[in-house]
């Protein structure tokens, strides 16, 4: 069965329908753009008409409450009491109150402003809540119900309202008694703090400039932004009142309310400075709470719209106004489809293109559009100043679409989750305030490899010429910007002075420069490893010995941020040097069996001399190798790797192909170790354990080496472990077991304590898996067996046992006995690995994870070099050194070239085997019974906020 079209069909499908569904939500705000520059004569001449508008005297005006939510706001609490004291407003008719649910030192500080305002005769209490029941909802609500004022102004902590927003905001809803809200628009007091302020701010003006204006003088259903807005008191009664199922509660009862028959209108005139988030993390805890909070609106009220008697144009824009954070999933979907779409972008017809390009230039042309307009609808001729900024906010439109995606699928499961309010730092114009709480850092893992994957689109763009490839430029940008500025915010001090630890840079650096030279003349050298073994190995030891060093320099001092960018940036060097080395003999056979895929062959069923091979045999390169060992034998991989070598000679059906996709799938793995480390709290330079071990350059960059995936996998496996989502992992390690069986026993970590329905889950996985060959029987079962039985070659244990045998049994059952003692060693072995980790109650999930998998490498009747690699993602988790030894003693495997090579097969050394594992194996044994050392820990934590 041919896999890769079926599956780059559907790719195409789904790519298409994502860009179809962005181009209508960029197609509504092109229509809300019009309806602005329709109706914003109109809405300009009403506005002024109302201020010259007399107000009633003092006496006859309304009593007004003021409400300030706030949570931990010490670095504003104060600026904002302090502004709400300025409001121009009769003092016996107006009311404040600060509704404070703090945990910290702000709650004093914000008793002591309310004092200050008592002291000038303003009646301004702080309310002081210990239970946050309801959030923001839920103190807003409490406030009502001890006053009882008609009127109720709203300002969050990062806003400075001016003095005359209360009698501008009060003459709409006293000349209509239908109007339930009159909304500000947000002005920013430090828009050019530095790129992020100024991308956020085009956005916001964008939404208050154009979006709101539009919804609400046109009749449509429009929402309130949480704060700078006055209510009608009755209205928000009529409406239910504040409740906080949502996590936005503005929109939840702006909407509700307006689906009760009031009005809700916005002021272009009204407006309010307030602080927009200066840093990336704080803004992606905002987004994420906007994101989530809309789509559990549209979820709870969209039935209630479409069952209203409003008319279909105002369900058709309360729909898309609800739902508009689904493009951010959008997004990911159209970036993750676009590669395979373009492997067939020759085969689309040419009215597929043709929509494909118009939907691309609406959905990411036409929001710009919208932003560029509001700038010169604030501004005037000004406003073009602002324009470069565009750029920048693209990008984060783009980068923001994990965490959003994220948010939006919680959302749709129904997970609830607290109201994580955004830290303000009480910031003005270009200063940079230290402020006293930081949002939770994101790793940027998720970001670098989105944007990795668009830079893979833009390869295979660069190839086939498509329009595809300036929306994956987008991407490339936007998450790549997002990942940098993530982790370069996860090392900051914030303006504190840094703790001064000692650092490794002046070991690092040299060893690491040393490294680019030596995997630089490895792949310089003339001959393969199978020629010349001695030089080879003598080389690949060294810089093995420069990895220990290295290793040896960030376990003894950890370091900081500049450590860890020179750690990733030889990381890349080291596996960038070694291209030029000969690829494996394997690679051949991933070749052969990946056109076998691509074109519908089974390669269970299809030896390597069938004559359909031979059929295929002119897309292979001239000079390809290696197939000729076992000739007769079917392919040994399970589905998932056949699937990974159809994918990549769909590309490109070359050596070098397999050298760069396995590199790439290594760097990736090295990617989610490091982010599964942040999450533990680990010190992230660690991560030299893995991103600098020779397992990686040399067998993957090196020689293209397919056990990459198999890394990647488990790579993924851990990182899901780190956030304890077990179930999710399973399918992680299930699939890893589908790129190579011996890693099925790391499944046991996470199905231990499942239910038994869980325990079935793999095997189904794999069922599903198989069914594509499914005509092949038995046979991929029988070949796997008959490699594991016949291919006794380098094993650590295996050669001692053979030997062992061979004193007591015959010939012709040595292999199969030994098998049978290796078998029983590793299940007695992980009974009591599974039993000591149960009694220990301090021991992790990975701690569990790394010792079986070192149990199983060490009963593998088969063991080559690579092999290792499931250990090197498994590294940085565990103070062992016996494992780093090991896989850093990997390359000792080429001596075995030194013998004479027979029958196509090379032969087995036994000093050789010896010295590859015996001294790591001995460490190992001192370690497991001689000391304990624990995971190491971070050398430092971020502020955490309290909750």
């Amino acid at each position: 069965m041919n896999l890769l079209p079926i599956v780059c069909h559907i790719a195409a499908g789904f790519y298409m329908i994502a860009v179809f569904i962005l181009a209508l939500y960029g197609l509504h705000s092109l229509w809300l753009m019009i309806l602005f520059l329709q109706r914003r004569r109109g809405a300009i001449a009403l506005e002024r008409a109302e201020q010259l508008q007399a107000l009633p005297a003092d006496a006859d005006l309304p009593h007004l409450l003021v409400q300030l939510p706030v949570f931990n706001e010490r670095d504003v609490v104060e600026r904002l009491v302090d502004a709400v004291g300025t409001l121009d407003y009769p003092a016996d008719k107006l009311h404040i109150q600060l509704l404070d649910d703090s945990t910290d030192d702000s709650v004093l500080r914000g008793e002591s402003a309310c004092a200050r305002l008592r002291a000038r005769g303003l009646d301004a209490q702080s309310l002081h809540r210990i239970d946050r029941h309801g959030f923001k909802a839920g103190a807003l609500a409490e406030g009502m119900a001890k006053n009882d004022a008609p009127f109720i102004a709203i300002f969050d902590a990062d806003f400075v309202p001016t003095g005359d927003f209360l009698r501008r905001a009060l003459r709409p809803l006293l000349n209509d008694p239908d109007l339930a809200l009159v909304q500000g628009r947000w002005e920013h007091l430090n828009r050019h703090a530095n790129l992020l302020t100024a991308a956020q701010s085009l956005g916001i003006d964008g939404h208050f400039a154009i979006e709101q204006g539009a919804r609400a003088w046109s009749g449509l259903a429009m929402n309130f932004n949480g704060t700078c807005g006055l209510w009608r008191r009755s209205a928000i009664i009529a409406a239910g009142g504040w409740e906080h199922d949502t996590l936005t509660e503005d929109m939840d009862l702006s909407y509700r309310a307006q689906l009760k028959g009031w009005k809700c209108t916005y002021r272009t005139g009204l407006a309010v400075p307030g602080e927009v988030p200066q840093t990336v993390n704080a803004w992606r805890a905002q987004q994420f709470r906007w994101a989530k909070g809309s789509i559990q609106t549209a979820m709870k009220l969209l039935p209630q719209v479409w069952k209203s008697r409003w008319n279909l144009h105002s369900k058709l824009a309360a729909t898309l106004h609800m739902t508009h954070y689904m493009v951010h999933p959008l997004i990911l979907v159209s970036l993750f489809c676009a590669p395979l779409t373009m492997l067939l972008i020759q085969h689309l017809p040419i009215w597929m293109l043709t929509l494909g390009l118009a939907g691309f230039l609406v959905g990411a042309t036409a929001p710009l559009t919208v932003y560029a307009v509001s700038q010169f609808a604030l501004y005037g001729k000004d406003g073009w100043r602002n324009l470069r900024y565009l750029p920048a906010l693209a990008a984060l439109g783009t980068g923001i679409a994990v965490s959003n995606a994220t948010a939006v699928w919680q959302a749709l499961r129904g997970k609830q989750s607290a109201f994580v309010r955004t830290p303000k730092q009480g910031a003005v114009g270009t200063k940079k305030p230290v402020g006293s709480y930081r949002a939770k850092s994101a790793s940027g893992m998720a970001e670098l490899f989105c944007a990795g994957w668009a830079a893979l689109g833009l390869a295979v763009g660069a190839e086939v010429h498509t329009w595809i490839t300036p929306l994956l430029a987008l991407y490339f940008s936007g998450f790549g910007w997002m990942a940098y500025f993530s982790m370069r915010e996860r090392f900051a001090t914030d303006g504190e002075e840094p703790v001064r630890t000692p650092t490794p840079l002046p070991f690092l650096v040299p060893i690491g420069l040393l490294l680019c030279a030596g995997y630089l003349m490895m792949g310089s050298l003339a001959g393969t490893w199978r020629t010349q073994p001695v030089v080879f190995t003598s080389l690949a030891l060294g810089l093995a010995t420069l990895y220990m060093l290295g290793v040896f320099a960030v376990r003894s001092r950890p370091g900081g941020r500049w450590s860890l960018a020179w750690i990733a940036l030889i990381a890349v060097g080291i596996r960038l040097a070694v291209l030029g080395m000969a690829p494996a003999d394997d690679v051949s056979r991933y070749m052969l069996e990946g056109r076998q895929v691509a074109h519908g062959l089974n390669p269970y069923t299809v030896g390597y001399l069938d004559n359909s091979v031979r059929d295929i045999s002119s897309e292979l390169p001239p000079d390809i190798s290696g197939v000729d060992h076992h000739p007769n034998w079917t392919t040994v991989y399970p589905p998932v790797m056949l699937g990974y070598e159809g994918l990549v000679t769909t590309l490109s059906v070359t050596p070098m192909a397999f050298k760069i996709a396995a590199m790439l799938c290594d760097l990736a793995a090295v990617g989610l170790i490091l982010a599964a480390m942040l999450r533990m709290n680990l010190a992230p330079t660690l991560i030299i354990l893995a991103a600098w071990n020779p397992i990686g350059p040399l067998f993957f960059a090196g020689e293209g080496h397919n056990d990459a995936v198999m890394e990647l996998l488990l790579a993924l496996g851990v990182y899901l472990l780190s956030g304890n989502h077990f179930r999710r992992s399973i399918f992680a390690f299930t699939l890893a077991t589908l790129t190579k069986p011996f890693t099925a026993p790391l499944l046991l970590p996470t199905l231990l304590g499942r239910s038994r329905w869980w325990w079935l889950l793999p095997p189904g996985i794999a069922v599903v898996a198989y069914l594509p060959f499914i005509d092949a029987g038995l046979q991929p079962l029988q070949s796997m067996w008959m490699f594991g039985i016949q291919m006794h070659f380098n094993g650590a244990l295996e050669p001692l046992v053979r030997e062992a045998m061979g004193w007591w049994l015959t010939k012709d059952i040595v292999q199969s006995a030994t098998v049978g003692i290796l078998a029983a060693i590793f299940l007695t072995g992980a009974t009591l690995i599974v039993a000591r980790w149960r009694r220990n109650s301090q021991a992790s999930t990975l701690d569990l994870t790394v010792r079986l998998m070192a149990m199983l490498l060490l009963c593998l009747p088969t063991l080559h070099a690579w092999y290792l690699a499931p250990l090197v993602p498994l590294l940085p988790f565990t103070r062992s050194w016996g494992l780093v030894l090991w896989t850093a003693m990997a390359p000792i495997y080429w001596l075995h070239a030194m013998a004479d090579v027979q029958g196509g097969e090379m032969t087995e050394i036994p000093w050789v085997t010896a010295l590859a594992h015996l001294p790591a194996l001995a460490v190992l044994g001192y370690e497991a019974w001689g000391r304990s050392e624990p995971i190491p820990a971070a050398t430092a934590s971020a502020v955490p906020e309290p909750v």
